[in-house]
Order: C-alpha cells, then structure tokens, then sequence
C-alpha cells in the first residue's frame, strides 16, 4: 500500500533539505581549496560523463518510475519489471565505456587529464546498480531520506579529511562521484530484500518490449541534457576552465533551491501514473492544479530572493574570487521558476497521460534555443552568455509547453492566487533589498536577510488568504487544541 502523498513529500522534503545543507557546508570549503581552474577543471570532465550516463541510461529512469508504480502490487510482475530493466541497463554500459575510452584517448583535453575523467566515469555503472526508479516508483521515500542523509554524512566526512590543497583534484573527484552515486550503492545492496529473486527465470525476461518506450524518453533527456550540460561543454571547449568554474558557483547555487521547488515532482509522477491507471482523471487534475500552486508558491520568492542575495550567498559561498559569478547567477535565477512549472506539465502531466512527443518537441525546441545562444554568446560574455542561453531555453521549453498542452491543463494559469503570490514576493523583495543596504558583515545578512523575507512573505501569505497557508493554520491549530 502507498504512503500518503503528505507523508511522501515529507519524506522527500527531508532528504531535499539534508541535500542543501551538506552542499552549503561543503561548496565554500572545495570552492576555496580548489580555487576557480580546480572545481572547472572537475566540472568540465563530469559534464561529458554525464552524457555517457544519458546514453547509457536510455530512457530508463523516468520509464522505469512509471513502469514500476504500475506493477508495485504484483510481486512477481515487479520482480520481472526489475530485472528486465537493470538487465538492459547494464548491456547500455558496455556500449557506454567503448565511447568513454574513445573518447578519453582522442580529445587533447580529456587525454591531458585521463585519470581523472576514468575516475568519473565509475559514476556510469553506479548509477545503473542504483536503480533509483525503481524506489520511486514502489514511493520508499522514508528509505531514500535516511540513505541519502547517511551517505552525504560520510561523504563530507571524507571531504575534509582528504581534499587539504588545490593539487588534490582526483581526491575531490572521487569525492563527486561519491556525493553523487555513492546512494546507488546502498539501493543495490538493499534491492534484493525489495524484490523476490526466486520467482521469474532468466529465460522469461522481456528486455526488448522496453526499447523502443524507453527511446522516446531517452530523445527527451538528450534535448534536455543539452541545455543541462552543454553550456559548460562549450564554456570549456570556447573559453576555459575558468569560465566553467564561475559558471558552476552560480549554477550550484541555483540548482540547490531549484530542488527545494521541484521537490514535489519526485512524489507526484509515481502517484500521477497510478492516478490514470485508475482513470481517476479527476483526482489527477485536482492533484496538478494543487500542485501548480504550490510550486508557484515557492518558486516567486525564492528566485526574487536569491536575485537579491547573489552577492552574499557567492561571497560566503564560494568567496571574493568568484565575483564574477554574481551577475551570472543573478541572470539565471528565474530558470527556478521556469524549470518548475516545465517539470510540473511535461513530466508530472504530459508524460502520465502518454504525451511525451508533446515534451519532446518543446525540449527539442529548448535545445535548439540552448546551442544557437550559446555559439553567439559565450565568444562575447563568457559564463554570462551561458546563464543568458539556458534561461531562454528553460523559457522557451515552459512556453511552448504551454501552448501545445492548453487542452489538457484543466486550471487556470493566471488566477487570484498567482497575483497573490507574485505581489508578496515583489514585496518582500523590496523589503529584503532594503535590509541588504544596512553596513553589517556577510555572514550576518545571511542570516537576517533570508530569516525577514520567509517571515514577510509568510505573513502576506495569511493575510492573503492563500488556501496552504489556512491549510496550515488549521492543522496547527487541531493540533495544539488552539
């Protein structure tokens, strides 16, 4: 039996917070150790490994939430599901450690350092032992929460006692591929008290059925992954490592209250396809429109927040050296709301109800959008021209979204709630600019600043009437007999 949706995104909420605050322990620490070239140098190599996991991942870990949450009931049906998918997989790996090896002895680049970009690559096989969609997709999100705290524990445990200088490259690296698969591990170890190994002979698997459902998925995350990945690609092909390294200061900023936002998607998709299965359509339009609400809700504020606190978060962050990335991150920070509403139409809508050639074709737009603004730009401004590229791309995908599924979003886009939402965190960003002004240290704005803008923005939500913030008022209430 499924959890709750509530309980889930608690769950998930819990593992999305222990997955801020490591990085805002850690990312000040490598970004100053490792200075500007260090942490480009990583990023550049991991951003090529990350297509070689693309490719060798094919479509299945979004397929597999689906296919998973669709057959969570019948053990034996799962236990098929499974294997046939980790199985195709892994033949994937082959074909995706030929390219890595291509790859690693005929680009200058790569060949300059190919200790390190084979140490990256490991990434590639764990994250297919991993199988991440298959947790999921049977919705064990109290096992990921707890596994994901554990493991970024060790992980920064392991930081600070090994990466000590600016020459400790490869031990920062292994470090990354921890932090980023080290989880995947303890999922495999784990799967086999999931499933019943017994059940299903080798001889009855039906690895080819998924080929070609998984192909469409896989087209969407390459167009995707090009406007995720290619901008540092072409940062260090057309700049240097220098560029990506202050590109990547802004954009790990970013992305961190990016998955505060897209949080929900994890709960949503698994229980959006069990929704339709069901043809309980009605409760999977209710639950899109609450949905949408909720991340307008947190999207608003906090993309005006860090706009206002750029300066301060890539100073404590990252440090005085990476000036340059304020204005990169301040030009990127609306992809929070952009990548928020996309995820919410084309992989928690569009995708459940099988039209996926509707999310194709706008990220193929996206990605089109992507490189064209790349080429032009990144020659004339560096890592700003990138940051200009992927918000338009990010844009062009949520738009284009729009349009092409207006019959199948049965709520309003602009209603009073959206006004009211966007009106608070105007406000509160007016506010917030104003206490940024006072002459106090760094470290205290960050403290006071963000603290003053959650208390405005809360308030306004109450005196507003906004349905989750009564929502709250009442459970509270019920709860301390108020």
């Amino acid at each position: 039996m499924a959890k709750s949706l509530r309980t889930n995104f608690i769950y998930n909420i819990i593992n999305t917070v222990s997955g801020l605050v490591f990085p805002l322990i850690t990312y000040p620490y490598a970004f100053r150790i490792l200075m500007v070239e260090g942490i480009g140098t990583v990023n550049f190599l991991y951003s090529i490994i990350s297509y070689v996991i693309l490719l060798t991942s094919l479509g299945i870990p979004l397929y597999g939430i689906r296919e998973i949450a669709r057959v969570r009931d019948d053990k034996r049906e799962l236990t098929k599901t499974t294997f046939e998918l980790l199985s195709l997989n892994l033949l994937l790996n082959v074909i995706g450690y030929i390219v890595i090896f291509i790859l690693a002895f005929s680009i200058p680049e790569l060949k300059e350092n190919i200790g390190l970009f084979f140490l990256l690559s490991t990434s590639v096989v764990l994250t297919t032992l991993g199988c991440q969609w298959f947790y999921s997709g049977i919705e064990d999100f109290k096992f990921v929460a707890i596994r994901g705290l554990v493991v970024r524990v060790i992980c920064t445990a392991f930081l600070f006692l090994v990466v000590k200088s600016k020459d400790d490259l490869f031990w920062y690296a292994l470090y990354t591929v921890l932090v980023s698969t080290g989880n995947y591990l303890v999922n495999f170890i784990c799967l086999k008290n999931r499933i019943s190994i017994g059940v299903v002979k080798f001889e009855e698997l039906e690895l080819w059925k998924h080929v070609k459902p998984t192909c469409a998925i896989f087209v969407f995350n390459l167009v995707t992954s090009i406007y995720l990945n290619l901008d540092k690609v072409m940062l260090g092909f057309i700049q240097n490592s220098e560029a990506v390294g202050y590109y990547t200061a802004s954009t790990q900023l970013s992305h961190i209250l990016l998955t505060i936002v897209t949080a929900l998607g994890a709960v949503m998709l698994p229980r959006s396809s069990n929704l339709i299965k069901q043809g309980a359509l009605d409760d999977f339009y209710r639950l899109a429109n609450k949905s949408y609400n909720f991340i307008l809700m947190l999207a608003l504020p906090l993309c005006v927040g860090c706009i206002v606190m750029s300066p301060v978060l890539i100073h404590i962050f990252c440090g005085d050296s990476y000036e340059p990335s304020i204005t990169t991150l301040r030009i990127i920070c609306p992809i929070i709301i952009a990548i928020g509403m996309s995820n919410l139409i084309g992989l928690q809508m569009l995708y459940p109800l099988g039209l996926i050639k509707i999310v194709i074709i706008s990220t193929c737009v996206g990605a089109v959008v992507n490189f064209v603004l790349n080429a032009c730009l990144i020659p004339y401004f560096s890592q700003d021209g990138a940051a200009v590229a992927t918000l338009a791309a990010e844009i062009s995908v949520t738009l284009l979204q729009i349009v092409m599924a207006r019959k199948h979003i049965k709520f309003k886009l602009i209603s009073e709630d959206f006004a009211k939402y966007l009106l608070s965190a105007f406000l509160m960003g007016a506010i917030c600019t104003t206490l940024m002004k006072i002459e106090v240290a760094d470290i205290i704005k960050l403290v006071y600043v963000p603290i003053s803008g959650v208390i405005i923005y809360s308030l306004l939500m109450v005196v507003f009437r906004e349905p989750f913030a009564v929502e709250a008022i009442s459970i509270l209430k019920s709860k301390f007999k108020l």
